[in-house]
């Protein structure tokens, strides 16, 4: 990260930049010039989802960190609502679950696209793979929903929301990614597929 200090004042800023809802992009000072040091607060109005990614620059240089272009994915939830509980699938083969999935309630998938990532076609620039969830919920019928959204010449991944009927007692899912050139790849826990319990 360049940090050229000019005089007692330093010659380079560290800028957080975020969009709401697909809306406007905004941005605050993270650190450098002008920044006080102090943690930035932002105010934001309305719930859903939040992209924010990160810019440093000082003269005759500028870099990003923005998940390789993709921005990095949050979802803003109104206050006082409760949070829905998350299973995270993580890169490096690591998965958790944040809160109590339930039976009647929501529940939150949030996958990371780096545990697969290969199938990246591309035409004319624009991303032509996709890369999908298969759930079921005890042993009921499969349902499919993507995981990911396009942002300009890029898809990223997003967290999806699925609904676990009432008197449902587990879920069972896996993931599928493939692109218009035949490749084809799969996130199934060996074959297992990955399960977890509902609570009533």
């Amino acid at each position: 990260m360049p940090r050229h200090a000019a005089g007692w004042h330093p010659g380079w800023s560290l800028t957080g930049h975020y969009r709401l809802n697909g809306g406007a992009e905004a941005s605050f000072d993270v650190a450098g010039a002008p920044s006080t040091g102090a943690p930035a607060v932002i105010d934001l109005p309305v719930a859903g989802p939040l992209e924010v990614w990160f810019r440093v620059a000082s003269p005759g240089c500028e870099n990003y960190d923005s998940n390789y272009g993709t921005n990095f994915d949050f979802t803003v939830h109104a206050t006082g609502t409760a949070v829905p509980p998350t299973i995270v699938f993580q890169e490096g083969w690591v998965e958790y679950v944040v809160g109590t999935p339930r039976a009647g309630q929501p529940l939150v998938v949030d996958f990371d696209l780096d545990r697969l990532p290969e199938c990246r076609l591309l035409y004319n620039g624009a991303p032509t793979w996709e890369v999908a969830m298969h759930y079921r919920f005890d042993n009921g019928p499969v349902t499919d929903v993507s995981v990911t959204a396009v942002s300009g010449y890029s898809r990223r991944g997003v967290p999806v929301t699925i609904n676990p009927p009432v008197g449902a007692r587990s879920v069972t899912m896996w993931f599928e990614n493939w692109d218009r050139g035949y490749c084809r790849r799969w996130d199934s826990n060996l074959n297992a597929n990955y399960g977890f319990s509902l609570q009533p």
